[in-house]
């Protein structure tokens, strides 16, 4: 005998959602109870649909859902609003940032099993992305890190793989493959990191998403800090290479940074003094 159909409920996340023929929508969730999930949402494209408004990422919602264990695809029978966050959605550097931190969600967890600590991360990011005023990037920096320790791969940040020194004085060489960092006097390198883009690292692995918005970081401190978490992250989980929210994130920039040097050829180059956020935020 097939599994039974009964009514589940759960939270849920929606990281991505696609049109299937006139009417209908498939949705990718994660949700609190269940794990990543792909559900039916028949006549949501309706104007006249009861879902209208509430099935589009990254919405936080209630859903209902008809669940049978041996299918793939779930039917919803309902979702309510949560929370919309109605400031990122309307501004695109912080959707775009919102996308970036549910790409990795989409793109990365394959498991079927529940990992509230996930949704509970997920949840905050896109909570803070929302609420900060600037900061904006080291929302998604904590997050980046906390994912990759939450799969087992967060690199070690407290000492020297070799000599097991604490403090930094100097540029460090971090170790992708190996998921640890040397200092200079172990093993200096040509390629090595700054201490001031490591000091960030470390400190973005110590605090929550909820923490890390509204601190100014110089931007060539942040691009450091995100080409090191790229590499760790397109290294050890392959499914993070070629993230289209990355390239749409450097597609804002670019046009953002060209808009700026034409309102300000004479600039005296005060790169510390800015926020590398403010291209996004």
């Amino acid at each position: 005998m097939g599994s039974t159909v009964a009514l589940a409920k759960t939270e849920a996340i929606i990281l991505r959602s696609r049109r299937q023929g006139e009417m209908t929508k498939i949705l990718t969730l994660y949700t609190k109870a269940f794990g990543k999930l792909s559900l039916v949402a028949k006549g949501a494209r309706s104007t006249k649909s009861r879902f209208w408004g509430s099935l589009e990422p990254p919405n936080h919602v209630h859903v209902v859902f008809y669940r049978k264990e041996t299918r793939e695809l779930q039917f919803l029978s309902q979702a309510d609003i949560v929370h919309p966050f109605l400031r990122l959605r309307s501004e695109l550097g912080r959707m775009t940032l919102a996308s970036l931190a549910c790409e990795w969600v989409l793109r990365a967890e394959v498991s079927e099993a529940p990992q509230p600590a996930l949704f509970a991360l997920l949840l905050e990011t896109l909570n803070a992305l929302d609420s900060a005023d600037r900061g904006l990037k080291n929302v998604v920096r904590s997050f980046q890190v906390h994912f990759l320790e939450l799969h087992g791969v967060r690199p070690q940040l407290e000492r020297c793989a070799q000599c097991g020194v604490h403090e930094v004085d100097g540029p460090v060489l971090l170790d992708v493959e190996g998921g640890r960092y040397f200092c200079a006097r172990c093993r200096p390198a040509a390629d090595s990191m700054s201490q001031a883009a490591f000091a960030l690292l470390r400190w973005a692995a110590q605090v929550r998403p909820a923490q890390a918005g509204n601190v100014l970081v110089p931007p060539e401190t942040g691009m450091e800090v995100d080409k090191a978490l790229y590499k760790l992250a397109s290294f050890h989980l392959e499914p993070l290479r070629d993230l289209r929210a990355l390239q749409v994130l450097a597609e804002i920039e670019d046009g953002l940074r060209g808009a700026q040097t034409k309102q300000e050829p004479h600039s005296s180059g005060k790169a510390d003094e800015r926020n590398d956020e403010q291209q996004t935020s």
